[in-house]
């Protein structure tokens, strides 16, 4: 069956719709039995096969566009061992609890040399734009005016970063203790600013 024609909500050019990752597929929890979960507080806990898909928001060449980002991070978190999936193992110790936002959870933090932290921005805000331009319901909480919607699609498609004060991305870890997450993305607070947070095997975002 012939795949629709959209206009590409990443894009603005029309042709046909493909099955889009809106959450990557490479940074889902999954436990023994390769199965997926989605743990959201508001419904009932489902088993998945897979990573979510839209196949109503982008084309290939937005898909494209997408899937860099993804690349980037992934290869970030993993050759740092931030993943539970792949996880760092060579004995370092925490630097303490010294951190800016206080939060009795946080056990201490330690150094990831991320070469390009900014295409790693780039990814959170690709993450933040297809959760509100999606219509999958496990994405109704993150709701956005057009025009901050228009206004991160134009970072992620040409590769601008915004001012380190607009769209700023914070990253977590859990520890080594594996544990199963909310996989669909949830609100909080900090300091009077509202972030959206993932959790993305074992990175916190």
């Amino acid at each position: 069956m012939p795949s629709a024609t959209i206009t590409c909500r990443l894009t603005g050019v029309k042709g046909p719709a493909v099955r889009s990752h809106v959450l990557p597929i490479g940074l889902t929890i999954k436990n023994r039995g390769d199965m997926l979960f989605d743990l959201t507080r508001e419904r009932p806990a489902r088993r998945r096969q897979g990573g979510w898909y839209d196949d109503r928001l982008v084309t290939a060449e937005g898909e494209a566009i997408l899937a860099k980002w993804d690349n980037v991070a992934i290869s970030a978190f993993r050759k740092n061992g931030m993943l539970f999936s792949v996880r760092r193992d060579d004995g370092v110790e925490l630097m303490g609890a010294d951190y800016s936002v206080p939060a009795p959870q946080i056990e201490g933090v330690f150094r990831a040399p991320i070469e390009n932290s900014m295409s790693i921005k780039l990814f959170g805000i690709s993450m933040l734009w297809r959760a509100a331009a999606s219509q999958r319901s496990e994405y109704d909480l993150v709701q956005l005016p057009a025009e901050v919607l228009d206004e991160l699609r134009a970072f992620v498609v040409e590769e601008r970063v915004p001012k380190y004060w607009e769209f700023p991305v914070v990253l977590g870890v859990f520890n080594n203790r594996y544990e199963f997450t909310d996989i669909a993305p949830h609100t909080i607070t900090m300091r009077g600013v509202r972030f959206v947070r993932w959790c993305l095997d074992g990175v916190i975002m």
